[in-house]
């Protein structure tokens, strides 16, 4: 993803949900800045925790200690409660708002990473709770050869972040070091800017190339998905590299096509007729999200499927009862002009009529008649 787009993410999903996101690149790509300059355009708090400078969980999370308690145990002796010293920058503030910063994640230990996967997944550090505010942000360079002293993150951990390939492609590095280049009063030379601009892509190519970070899909993934769908608004160019970032490339790539061609496709005419159960989930979600133009679209389709010779002569009491079903379920005005439009023609009336073998449609043909009335 390119840097200049996670503003976007950062402020629709990291603000909105409890889904701590994780940066992956080559260094010296601007991953720490970013965040820094985030922070600040925010007016947020920011807490820099590095990886490397943690050799030791109690670096992290402070050092364990016996404190006596009040209560004695069956010997009379005093019960003690192990606790911890509290690390200076834990934000203890419930007011407060901001973002810890875990940079270069996997440098930490391999036996210190697990002391985190309470904090990352609920915000909770052993009696410590993060106030609702803050949020989590982590960084890393990519899992290959080139940076000895990293430690493979874990499954586990894997599953408690939205993970992000960032780039940085030279057009965004020229206009950053314009801007900084003005904020410093550099005037003397400009030359390395207008050559990265020339000549950015060949430049930075080796630093733009893909890699594999091995996301796999998960119940968590799939569950920050909904928490995504239903809080943030992802504009469509980036919902990929955000779903791949939970669920991994592969299952984006069909869920993306499941969205597009099933999910948000309405019911034809058949369906609703001959196969009712298997999408009255799908009219149920569109009445529930007051989507009508759903409900408009698949009474068209009836409309039309009733209005082929060699369609409406297959419609049974399966079908029958399916549409009446379907009906009773859409609100009335919806269903009384599906039904006006269907009985002005004589013969799809006479099937309808046929095959309603409880008159269950009387009703509507009522309304439908008082309606006609009150028109003419």
């Amino acid at each position: 993803m390119r840097i200049d787009k996670l503003e976007i993410i950062f402020d629709e999903i990291l603000m909105k949900t409890n889904i701590p996101i994780h940066l992956i690149s080559e260094t010296a790509k601007g991953k720490s800045t970013f965040v820094k300059d985030y922070t600040k355009k925010r007016n947020l708090g920011f807490v820099h925790l590095i990886g490397s400078h943690t050799p030791e969980a109690s670096d992290l999370v402070g050092i364990p200690y016996r404190e006596e308690t009040e209560n004695t145990d069956e010997y009379g002796q005093p019960i003690h409660m192990q606790k911890w010293t509290m690390m200076d920058w834990f934000p203890l503030d419930k007011h407060s708002r901001g973002v810890i910063f875990i940079d270069e994640l996997t440098t930490m230990p391999s036996d210190v990473q697990p002391v985190l996967f309470e904090f990352i997944l609920s915000g909770r550090l052993h009696s410590k709770q993060l106030p609702k505010g803050w949020k989590i942000v982590a960084a890393s360079n990519p899992p290959t050869s080139d940076y000895i002293g990293t430690n493979p993150m874990s499954e586990a951990m894997k599953t408690r972040f939205l993970h992000l390939q960032v780039e940085t492609p030279a057009d965004i590095w020229v206009a950053y070091e314009q801007e900084r280049s003005k904020r410093l009063h550099y005037t003397k030379d400009d030359s390395i800017i207008e050559f990265v601009e020339v000549h950015g892509d060949e430049v930075l190519s080796e630093y733009l190339e893909e890699f594999d970070l091995g996301i796999k899909a998960n119940n968590r993934g799939i569950e920050m998905i909904h928490d995504i769908n239903n809080i943030c608004s992802i504009p469509a160019e980036l919902e990929f590299e955000t779903y791949a970032g939970l669920i991994g490339k592969q299952k984006a790539m069909r869920y993306l096509s499941f969205k597009k061609e099933q999910y948000k496709k309405p019911p034809t005419a058949e369906e609703v007729l001959f196969s009712f159960e298997t999408v009255k989930k799908k009219i149920e979600r569109a009445l529930e999200k007051g989507n009508f133009d759903i409900i408009y679209m698949i009474n068209e389709s009836i409309i039309d499927w009733f209005q082929k010779q060699n369609t409406r002569t297959s419609y049974n009491l399966t079908a029958s009862n399916s549409f009446i079903q379907y009906i009773q379920m859409i609100p009335r005005d919806k269903s009384v002009g599906l039904l006006q439009q269907l009985y002005r023609n004589d013969e799809v009336a006479a099937i309808i009529t046929k095959q309603d073998k409880d008159n269950r449609i009387i009703d509507y043909l009522s309304l439908i008649q008082d309606l006609s009335e009150r028109i003419h």
